[in-house]
C-alpha cells in the first residue's frame, strides 16, 4: 500500500493556508517546518522582542562559526600567507561550510588582498586607477602596501589595501568582547 502523505497538500500550521513555493521560505522548505512567510515572520519578530540580547547572540554565532571554518580550513592565507584572523575570508557561505565542515571541499582561505585582487577588465580603468593611487600617495596608509590591485579609497579618501579596510571594518562590526574580571 503506497503511503499518500507525500501527496497530501501541505497547510501552514499557524493559520492553514495552502502553502506553494511563493508564501512558503526555502529554509523552512528544505528543513520540513511547514508555515507560511507571515507566520514565520510573526514568529521570528516575537522571538526578537522577548529577548534583547538576540542580535548579540547571533553576531556571537556568526562569529564562532566563522573561526571554526578559517580554522578547519588553514587559519592562513593560502597564496600569501596571511594569518592576522581579522584580515581572512573564505569564498563561500560560512554557515553551509559550517554545517558540513567535515566534507571540506573545493573553498580555501584567503585574505581581503587576495581575494580582491582581480585582473581589470579594462586598460583604461586600469590607467585611471593608476593615477588615482598615484595622486592620494601611491601606497597604504597603514602598512605602505603598493600593489595596484589591492588599494582602495576609503570613506574619508585615505588609501587603504583591503586588508587595512576590512580589518578596520570588522573590529568596527564586531568589536573585541569586553574580558570579564574575576571576583
Amino acid at each position: 500500500m503506497a503511503s499518500t502523505k507525500k501527496h497530501r497538500k501541505k497547510t501552514c500550521l499557524k493559520c492553514g493556508v495552502l502553502l506553494s513555493s511563493k508564501n512558503w521560505a526555502t529554509y523552512d522548505q528544505n528543513k520540513g517546518y511547514y508555515i507560511c512567510k507571515p507566520c514565520r515572520k510573526c514568529n521570528d519578530k516575537k522571538s526578537h522582542c522577548t529577548d534583547p540580547d538576540y542580535s548579540k547572540k547571533q553576531n556571537s554565532r556568526y562569529r564562532m562559526k566563522r573561526s571554526a571554518v578559517i580554522l578547519a580550513y588553514g587559519n592562513a592565507c593560502s597564496i600569501c600567507g596571511e594569518d592576522e584572523y581579522t584580515k581572512l575570508t573564505i569564498n563561500g557561505d560560512i554557515n553551509h561550510l559550517y554545517d558540513s565542515i567535515v566534507q571540506k571541499t573545493g573553498h580555501q582561505v584567503t585574505c581581503y588582498n587576495c581575494s580582491k585582487g582581480k585582473p581589470y577588465k579594462s586598460k583604461y580603468a586600469e590607467a585611471y586607477r593608476r593615477k588615482i593611487v598615484k595622486y592620494y600617495g601611491g601606497c597604504c596608509k597603514e602598512c605602505d602596501e603598493d600593489k595596484i590591485e589591492t588599494l582602495t579609497l576609503n570613506k574619508n579618501k585615505e588609501l587603504l589595501c583591503y586588508n587595512c579596510k576590512y580589518s578596520r571594518l570588522s573590529i568596527e562590526k564586531y568589536p573585541p568582547e569586553p574580558e570579564k574580571q574575576a571576583g
